[in-house]
């Protein structure tokens, strides 16, 4: 049973009052409107107030959103705009459901405490449509809703819980009235109580009073009652896995920005998104820290941590065969046809806008083509590494065949020898065959993510980049405990590689005496630092080498893409940080490279 009480009063006339009350009694529930007309005292305020009482009179039994959309098409509501507020109480279910817009103040009042409702600053009229939000909360039983235009100070609830509970409905409202009503405005006031028990509308008796009550309407009995959808179909319970996840929500705001999101693709009528909603809000309210939502082709599934008191909400909202629950789990499912393509789906899983997600994804495109651009100007590098790597053992093997020759044309040869020269050449081919295979893997990324050692990395890039070492007289030196890193050793190698060629073309541009490469692993702290002597990199431009296309090297000598790309392995793959800083020692100055391992992500 729900109780209703309001006030109009007037700033000199009625005819020229602004603000309005309107109560309607619907098969569904207690339609609630209270508005406020901007300016007050003039014929047409009151005449477009009047306008707006009589369109809810003839439309009382539509949906609040067909409503609202026809306040909002009434002449001259876009010239003055209005401040409204427009609410069912459900008597199916314990909900209010209500749009609240412009300078109107509505409150809960509970145990002894106000809270304010969520409300939206632009008018009716006046704000773009697109913004205005619809919004359901719990109504529990015997809390007492109260709204109010501006004509009462905003302050004056503020005053009211500690009576709350003492005075009856009828004399709270007098007390709002008698405490913060302002003189020189129009003023409106409602005042309604949800109680348990039948959910039909009951009126008080009208207090004897100087001031006239608001408007308190019968809606017709011709008009078509507004039903609530049938249930559809329960499905056989089956618990949604990890690849059918959509997004995890840990607060209001993600609740509300997923819910707008998912009613863009999926079909829920109004009735059903307010109960979505209302359960999302309700039960982060109670203390849930994060709600998983999942779906497939037949149903849309919420996982949520065990309380019964969300337990009891959930049935309440959706059906007793919806909810599935176990000692840790709760589980909702609701029955509909979702049909999400991919990019919707990372669209919901990431909480993004259709806008944000063409951004998002034209992102990835470019991060796509800067990898590829990168990778090959990675594999001209390697190109150069291989020469190094086989003009030894080349030039080793031409020798041989000289030898060979001289020896037989000199004292011939015996099996012995023709035996050693087998051996030894067969040895340099088998090098150079591995060298292939090194550097054919080196880009390969086709194998499963495993744990790898990170002083075997080093030891791999080591002996592909030794001949290029050797060939430019630079020490290589390693140090430090190893330990173990979870994904694709080949990235690791490939950032290895960058910083090493870095290095040789620094040592080259600055002339470096006695160049040099430091690597250290500190298991500790799960670091791998990489530091060489080749002057480093002038401070102003340090916070920049890590952008796409950034080079300091000369003019077609560098692509400024082997940096950025390093950092896009080590966060995205990797699951670390990489960073580089200039150190100074005496006459000797370099950069120092730290590459930081998470040990809580697996990598991909």
């Amino acid at each position: 049973m729900h109780e209703v009480h309001s006030q109009v009063q007037p700033f000199n006339t009625k005819s020229g009052c602004g603000d309005f009350v309107v109560t309607l009694d619907r098969d569904d529930g207690l339609l609630i409107s209270l508005g406020d007309v901007a300016g007050h005292g003039e014929p047409d305020v009151g005449g477009l107030a009047r306008k707006l009482v009589a369109y809810l009179k003839e439309h009382s039994a539509e949906p609040l959103p067909t409503l609202l959309e026809g306040l909002r098409s009434i002449p001259g509501v876009s010239e003055r705009g209005v401040s409204l507020f427009l609410g069912l109480l459900d008597n199916q279910l314990p909900l209010l459901h209500y749009y609240l817009l412009g300078d109107i103040r509505a409150y809960r009042l509970k145990d002894g405490d106000a809270s304010t409702l969520v409300s939206h600053e632009g008018p009716l009229g006046i704000s773009p449509p697109e913004l205005t939000r619809f919004h359901s909360l719990k109504a529990h039983p015997l809390e007492t809703f109260i709204i109010h235009s501006d004509g009462i100070a905003s302050a004056t609830v503020s005053l009211l819980p500690s009576k709350a509970l003492a005075l009856k409905p009828a004399e709270l409202l007098q007390e709002i009235l008698k405490l913060g009503r302002n003189s020189a405005d129009d003023a409106a006031c409602v005042l309604f109580r949800c109680s348990s028990g039948s959910h039909s509308l009951q009126r008080p008796p009208r207090a004897t009073s100087t001031v006239k009550p608001s408007e308190t309407l019968k809606a017709s009995s011709a008009a078509e009652p507004v039903q609530l959808p049938s249930t559809r179909p329960s499905l056989p319970f089956h618990k949604l896995s990890d690849h059918e996840k959509l997004a995890s929500i840990t607060s209001a705001p993600e609740a509300r920005l997923f819910c707008t999101l998912l009613f863009e693709v999926v079909e829920l009528d109004n009735y059903q998104q307010a109960r979505l909603e209302s359960y999302l809000l309700e039960a982060l309210h109670q203390g849930c820290r994060s709600i998983e939502t999942f779906a497939d082709n037949l149903r849309l599934q919420l996982q949520l941590p065990y309380s019964a008191q969300t337990a009891r909400l959930g049935e309440s909202l959706f059906g007793r065969e919806a909810i599935n629950t176990s000692a840790h789990l709760i589980t909702v499912t609701l029955a509909t046809s979702t049909q999400l393509d991919s990019p919707t789906r990372v669209r919901l899983g990431h909480l993004m806008s259709e806008q944000n997600y063409t951004q998002y994804a034209d992102r990835r495109r470019r991060d796509e083509l800067l990898a590829q651009q990168a990778k090959l100007a990675a594999m001209g590098e390697m190109i150069g590494a291989i020469a190094h790597q086989w003009r030894q053992p080349l030039n080793e093997l031409g020798l041989r065949v000289q030898q060979l020759q001289l020896h037989q044309h000199k004292a011939g040869l015996n099996t012995d020898e023709v035996d050693q020269y087998a051996a030894d050449s067969l040895q340099l081919i088998t090098h150079m065959a591995d060298t292939i295979d090194d550097f054919r893997d080196f880009f390969s990324n086709k194998q499963e993510s495993k744990t790898f050692d990170v002083a075997q990395v080093i030891q791999d890039v080591h002996r592909l980049q030794s001949a290029q070492l050797k060939n430019n007289s630079i020490e290589f030196r390693s140090s430090g405990e190893s330990f173990e890193v979870r994904g694709h050793a080949s990235y690791l190698k490939q950032v290895l590689f960058n910083l090493i060629s870095n290095s040789k073309d620094a040592f080259k541009e600055r002339g470096t005496v006695v160049p040099r490469i430091e690597l250290s692993l500190d298991p500790s702290t799960r670091t791998l630092t990489l530091k060489d002597n080749g002057g480093g990199v002038e401070e102003d431009f340090l916070h920049r080498i890590y952008e796409p296309y950034y080079t300091m090297k000369p003019h077609g000598k560098g692509t400024g893409l082997g940096l950025y790309m390093s950092r896009m392995l080590m966060i995205d793959h990797l699951h670390g940080t990489i960073n580089s800083s200039n150190w100074h020692t005496g006459n000797e100055s370099g950069l120092i490279t730290e590459l930081k391992f998470s040990a809580a992500k697996e990598s991909s």
